[in-house]
């Protein structure tokens, strides 16, 4: 081997390491966003779909008593971790959810439409664009 071929493959081995160890950190980031505060519980995913690099809001519940603005710092929170590891969220927004239990902690959903305008106004767009579907769920926020 040449030494252009040597440095080539030391580069690409380096690549990949670089790469494995912003998915480490990447998921590491994610999982102490999801348990960062008392007033929500959060299930997100990584995921590769063709050219993007995803994350997978699966779910957010926020409790009852939360203070207002709590969802939105955790979405605003979310966005600065894609953006750092130029990866595009997705999401499907929840249904409405109709159980009139009392003693429920979380907040529910009451109206799906309410949540997707929530969504639009943090930047998320639907995913109906040319390319885009490859992307899971109803809506993606994009890094750039």
């Amino acid at each position: 081997m040449n030494a252009v071929a040597v440095l080539r493959e030391v580069e690409r081995t380096v690549t990949d390491l670089d790469q494995k160890e912003a998915e480490a950190a990447c998921k590491a980031d994610l999982e102490a966003l999801a348990t960062s505060s008392p007033y929500w519980e959060a299930n997100i995913y990584t995921y590769d779909a063709g050219r993007f690099a995803c994350i997978d809001l699966n779910k957010i519940q926020v409790r009852r008593d939360a203070p207002p603005g709590t969802g939105t710092d955790f979405i605003r929170k979310l966005q600065d971790i894609a953006k750092r590891y130029g990866r595009y969220i997705t999401l499907t927004p929840g249904s409405r959810d109709d159980s009139d239990r009392k003693d429920r902690i979380w907040k529910q959903t009451t109206s799906s439409n309410r949540l997707k305008a929530w969504y639009s106004r943090l930047g998320f767009r639907r995913n109906a664009a040319k390319g885009l579907f490859q992307l899971r769920g109803y809506f993606h926020w994009s890094p750039k």
